[in-house]
């Protein structure tokens, strides 16, 4: 197709979504053009769509329409959109890949790596590459992948195996989009009047469900509809599921909404579902929360909400099994979560990194008291799914903070009093206790149990330090109170002050680091001889079990587990370990741990019955490695006993 410009664009797309014939009128007000420029340009693009055996129809006094076979009339969208993009952006690898994914899945048609070299102009060599990269996305949690064959590219693997994988390959592609580019973005992909069927169902049909989804729920429900309609249109059916129950399905009324979508699918596209692609549907709108209200949730799942419930409550030194919000956030949670890592349905967090930097201690102990689901119900875990749970902890712990207790004296009567409470309100945290008094009534309050005081007077022998401010409060007094909130509050509750006088208090690390489970200057140059180094170290002090060393693999499959400092912290789950150990090891020379260059490795192994230690440990040792000038103090170290002597002095 030569090139159109915009505005003709947009108007044969206009033309494709009408069913019935419209009066120029109607073109020219939705694209903002006189009814003259739209009756020029449908003469200009009459011969271009002719190429596509299409027609632009004009019926006097009636209106205009598009005419043809519906697949000819997609064929055209398909190039038009493919030419609406840059130069730029059509040769690069990652459309080239997509590409070939949807002329493989979406498409079925059989492929050539000479049909592809001549399409994008690259060699055979770099097409190779493509699909290496596309397998190790997609290959990373099923047996499917993309094979080279004489008669051209396929697709290897269990329908159900193929839309998933595929599906998590569009969503790890698009982590950082936004919504309307991504959903722009799967028009490269898939068939636009399927994008539009679906989309409208869930944004539009079944709002006051999908409503209240986050984005990224909604993204990944958005792909496997999309993908699974797709796949229907080429008569691709789903296998016969013995796992899960179809009565449970119904029982969970999710069947309703599924059989509703299906019904106006299979109008809109002309497709036709089997017992087991309803099955599948009902499934992933489970998984992706899209249900009535469940009345009754299985025994099982309220069981194991309070066993993660009460094994948090341990890592933490908090009662946490009172909190109400806190278990019925979970009961809503597990449930469809479970049934996502079953089924390899993956939902990607673009908060994750963001969680890990922010509660990197809470992360990282969160692994510890999850695992008890993994052996449950016989699943692994993704740092996705742990980052989400870990949101609702965050919340319920919150409320554990310390409270500040703040009094306001004020002798100007009560209407200057309240002026100045409700301005300090609008500025410190509403956790706070915040009180207000005369300077008489001062001198009877406990005021070892303040932690702040703002006056608008001068107050005499003051037993403790407190802020002046005008009764009108001006913007140097909001920044007076700021500062002393934060030194008086903050740092002192959070006993930031005192770790910075006296130095990191390290206790449970004191009592469990050994110096013969120091090595220091280790001349390994990969991550997998350091994890085997260590875990053949454990493996003679008979510390673990056989299963040890496969859980810790499996574990470093899921994610990073290192810090930005350049320290790795390898664990596993405390079912396979029998003796509490950490391991400290330095390196001559830094390797390679999933993008990040590591020098120190720290693995704390703590079994079953000691798992209320390692909260303590966790928080001691981010303490101590979480700069990288504290990681080069442990690097620079010759012998064990500096490195003992760090704990000792702390």
């Amino acid at each position: 197709m030569i090139d159109l410009i915009r505005r003709q664009i947009e108007l044969l797309k206009l033309l494709s979504k009408q069913r019935e014939y419209k009066p120029a009128s109607f073109f020219s007000k939705s694209l903002d053009v006189s009814t003259k420029t739209i009756y020029t340009d449908i003469t200009y693009l009459q011969s271009e769509v002719e190429k596509y055996k299409v027609d632009l129809v004009r019926a006097p006094r009636i209106g205009i329409r598009l005419e043809g076979e519906k697949e000819n009339i997609q064929h055209m969208l398909r190039d038009l959109q493919k030419d609406n993009l840059s130069e730029d952006e059509k040769y690069t690898p990652e459309y080239r890949r997509l590409w070939i994914l949807k002329k493989v899945l979406i498409d079925c048609e059989t492929i050539t790596l000479e049909l592809v070299s001549k399409e994008f102009l690259v060699s055979k060599t770099s097409l190779y590459q493509d699909i290496a990269v596309i397998n190790k996305s997609i290959e990373s949690q099923s047996d499917v992948k993309l094979e080279v064959g004489e008669c051209g590219i396929c697709i290897l693997g269990e329908e159900i195996e193929i839309q998933n994988a595929v599906n998590n390959y569009l969503l790890s592609e698009s982590k950082e989009e936004m919504f309307s580019d991504f959903t722009h973005k799967l028009g490269n992909f898939f068939e636009l009047d399927v994008i539009k069927a679906v989309s409208d169902l869930i944004l539009n049909d079944f709002e006051e469900l999908t409503e209240v989804l986050s984005e990224y729920y909604l993204k990944s429900l958005l792909v496997t509809l999309i993908m699974q309609s797709s796949r229907l249109l080429k008569k691709k059916h789903m296998n016969e599921e013995t796992e899960i129950s179809y009565n449970n399905i119904r029982h969970m009324e999710t069947y309703i909404v599924a059989n509703s979508i299906a019904e106006q699918l299979k109008y809109q596209l002309h497709i036709t579902y089997s017992n087991n692609d309803m099955e599948y549907l009902c499934r992933q709108l489970y998984a992706h929360r899209v249900t009535h209200h469940v009345k009754h949730m299985r025994t099982d799942y309220e069981e194991t909400v309070r066993d993660v419930i009460k094994r948090m409550s341990e890592i933490q030194k908090l009662d946490l099994t009172r909190d109400k919000k806190l278990y019925e956030s979970l009961l809503y949670h597990l449930p469809p979560m479970i049934l996502r890592l079953q089924n390899n349905i993956q939902i990607v967090n673009p908060m994750l990194d963001n969680i890990k930097q922010e509660y990197p201690e809470l992360f990282t102990t969160m692994w510890y008291a999850l695992t008890q689901i993994e052996l449950r119900y016989q699943v692994t875990l993704t740092e996705d799914e742990v980052s989400l749970i870990l949101l609702h902890f965050q919340v319920a712990l919150d409320q554990f903070e310390q409270v500040g207790n703040i009094v306001v004296v004020c002798t100007y009567g009560v209407s200057s009093s309240q002026l100045i409470l409700s301005r300090v309100k609008q500025i410190l945290p509403a956790k706070d206790n915040i009180t207000v008094t005369t300077t008489k009534k001062l001198k009877e309050i406990d005021l070892s149990k303040v932690d702040l005081i703002i006056s608008s007077v001068d107050i005499e022998d003051p037993e403790i330090s407190y802020v002046k401010v005008n009764p009108l409060l001006t913007k140097d007094d909001y920044a007076n109170i700021l500062d002393a909130y934060t030194k008086q509050v903050l740092l002192i509750k959070n006993n930031v002050c005192d770790n910075q006088k006296n130095g990191i208090k390290a206790p449970t690390l004191k009592k469990y680091l050994e110096g013969k489970f120091i090595f220091l200057k280790q001349d390994l140059d990969s991550k997998e001889k350091c994890l085997d180094f260590i875990i053949d170290v454990l493996e003679k002090d008979n510390a673990v079990y056989d299963e040890f060393r496969e859980a810790i693999y499996k574990r470093e499959k899921l994610g990073v587990t290192c810090l930005d400092t350049g320290v790795a912290l390898p664990h596993a789950d405390p079912q396979t370990i029998k003796k509490s150990r950490i391991i400290l090891l330095t390196l001559k020379h830094p390797v390679d741990w999933g993008g990040t260059l590591v020098s120190l490795i720290v693995v704390t192994a703590f079994p079953e019955e000691e798992m209320n230690q390692i909260r303590d440990v966790i928080n001691e040792l981010y303490q101590l490695i979480g700069e990288k000038e504290d990681v080069n103090t442990f690097i620079r170290f010759e012998t064990i006993q500096e490195v003992l002597k760090v704990f000792h002095e702390s």
